[in-house]
């Protein structure tokens, strides 16, 4: 039998922030040059994800870190991030 290992809490957020690199650099390429991701403080309220909003600066500065143009800017509460190769 193979044993489950638990994954720390340090862990779990690298694979968050790996998992959410992913999905936003999966969006880039072909014939998409930018994309776009919301965040939100008070994200349980509008059904977000609070791991995303925590997160995004460090996945921000690694995309930054591989070339890609990122910026951000807030509005209501909600910040609007611009990922651009």
């Amino acid at each position: 039998m193979s044993e489950v290992k638990t994954l720390t809490p340090q862990e779990r957020k690298e694979l968050f922030i790996n998992e959410l690199m992913g999905r936003i650099e999966s969006r880039l390429g072909g014939e998409y040059l930018t994309t776009k991701f919301e965040t939100a403080k008070c994200a349980p309220s509008y059904g977000w994800s609070v791991e995303e909003y925590m997160y995004m600066p460090i996945v921000a500065q690694r995309l930054r870190e591989k070339g890609y143009s990122v910026s951000s800017s807030v509005n209501w509460d909600v910040t609007d991030w611009v990922i651009a190769v």
